[in-house]
């Protein structure tokens, strides 16, 4: 149930969960404390329709697990420190794929940074609003005619998955949303396996 769970949080709000119509559901199972035996059937069912659900497959398969285990979903979406997954994780994938689009599409430099709020980035609270918090946190960036890694960011997101957050807190972010809180072996897997991505990608020239 918890993979399931975090399957659902990291997807509310991504691209295709929208095209879909699928992020009311995905907030109704969240809110759920005791979903029943059909409402887990269903909810499974509508994330089987995401993409993210083949990066589950294909790390369950490589591991000899079910695709909705906690571990599973933790890796596609947080990363893993097992080399052998290195490529199966959103991080990759997302940085990747924009990397293809980059070769043959100039776009403007705050269209490239809105699609790499795709990527899940890190940071630390350091200033709690009601509904938003300011963080110091790391992630990737367009810069300079290319994706970096880049620590230090000073932004504002959304903490609505948070109610309880407090200042100091560590949290994974997607597309401008806090998702959970995280600890920091997390976020040095996360800086870890961004760095592996850019190492792996360097060689992929940027040409627009």
């Amino acid at each position: 149930m918890q993979g399931l769970k975090l399957a659902c949080l990291y997807s509310y709000g991504c691209t295709r969960a929208i095209a879909l119509n699928m992020n009311r559901k995905l907030a109704v199972f969240l809110k759920n404390k005791k979903p029943s035996q059909s409402e887990i059937n269903l909810i499974i069912t509508e994330i089987m329709r995401l993409n993210s659900f083949k990066g589950y497959q294909a790390i369950a398969k490589t591991l000899n697990k079910e695709p909705f285990e906690k571990e599973i979903v933790i890796g596609y979406w947080l990363g893993s420190d097992n080399h052998n997954l290195e490529r199966l994780n959103h991080n990759f994938i997302t940085v990747t794929k924009l990397k293809t689009i980059l070769k043959s599409n100039c776009l403007v430099d705050e269209v490239i940074n809105t699609m790499l709020g795709c990527a899940i980035s890190f940071g630390r609270i350091i200033e709690l609003g009601l509904k938003r918090a300011r963080i110091c946190g790391s992630g990737f960036l367009y810069k300079d005619a290319s994706i970096v890694f880049e620590e230090k960011q000073n932004k504002s997101i959304a903490i609505d998955f948070l109610p309880k957050a407090k200042n100091g807190d560590l949290v994974s972010i997607h597309f401008g949303k806090a998702r959970e809180k995280i600890s920091q072996k997390q976020t040095e897997i996360l800086k870890q396996n961004s760095l592996r991505t850019l190492k792996i990608l360097n060689n992929q020239a940027l040409v627009c």
